[in-house]
């Protein structure tokens, strides 16, 4: 068996490092939607102020009354519910290792 050479060793860093990040963004997408989105005549927001899913999930405020949910969140929503962040984050993944590959070539001229 060979050893892992830096170019392997960046990559899989670089991945490794991409994919824990997009873990936990994806987890906290999952627990605010869950908690604070309702599916009534639209998507809304349980309580107001609205929150928001990008860039990072926060839930909305206190005073319960529906707000509306941005185009940007409705995407977020979306793309949770059918299942494609899987898809993006596949993507996103492959892209970081990719580059840490390139880049460990680079560093070792």
């Amino acid at each position: 068996m060979t050893p892992l050479n830096r170019r392997s060793i960046s990559a899989l860093g670089l991945a490794a490092l991409v994919a824990g990040l997009q873990l936990i963004y994806w987890a906290s997408v999952a627990i605010t939607i869950d908690k604070h989105i309702i599916e009534y005549d639209g998507l809304h927001w349980r309580t107001t102020p609205p929150g928001s899913l990008f860039p990072w999930p926060r839930g909305s405020g206190m005073l319960q009354a529906l707000s509306p949910v941005s185009e940007a969140d409705q995407t977020i929503y979306h793309l949770m519910r059918s299942n494609l962040y899987l898809l993006i984050f596949l993507i996103l993944t492959m892209a970081a290792g990719l580059a840490g590959y390139l880049a460990g070539a680079i560093l070792l001229r």
